[in-house]
């Protein structure tokens, strides 16, 4: 089993499988609406984002090559859907949502494993090449950071007293 799916209708008729997780995903879109409570439409959108990484996984364990960063990839989106159900918890637990939570560690867990996984992308691609793009793209990287840094993390981080939420909003 995958996930639910029954790993021999994957293996054997994936489009069978695609079929079926796209049918989910319209039935329910139409139940978020269809005028029900917004906690509902949250949550009708995070299992949509849940099996999307279900059929992520499906495509990555059909895989030939290029197995080990789609995997990088999959991990980090699954730290994102898994953020989204604990950040629409709190309204079903009827907690206020606060401005730093657990589902920020999600969040913030899955951006160096998406950059890992497309890091390994590139130098796979890229092959003996990899060095003199690595430079280019991190002699870009350099002047973007400063100019974030100066737009959007200072005003950002100024503007809050705590310094917790300083970096999460930062981030």
């Amino acid at each position: 089993m995958l996930g639910g799916v029954d790993d021999l209708v994957v293996r054997t008729h994936p489009s069978k499988a695609l079929w079926g997780i796209g049918a989910a995903a319209v039935i329910l879109y139409g139940v978020s609406r269809a005028g029900f409570d917004d906690r509902w439409i949250g949550f009708s959108q995070d299992v949509v984002s849940a099996l999307a990484i279900v059929a992520l996984w499906a495509g990555v364990r059909r895989r030939e090559t290029l197995r080990r960063p789609w995997l990088w990839i999959g991990l980090a989106l699954a730290c994102w859907v898994v953020g989204d159900f604990v950040w629409d918890g709190y309204v079903f637990l009827g907690i206020d949502r606060p401005d730093v939570s657990l589902a920020d560690l999600f969040y913030l867990a899955g951006y160096p494993l998406l950059a890992l996984g497309l890091f390994q992308m590139a130098r796979a691609r890229a092959g003996r090449y990899a060095r003199d793009g690595f430079l280019d793209g991190s002699i870009f990287a350099v002047a973007a950071a400063v100019a974030v840094w100066q737009m959007l993390v200072v005003p950002t981080a100024a503007g809050t007293h705590s310094l917790s939420t300083a970096v999460v909003w930062s981030s």
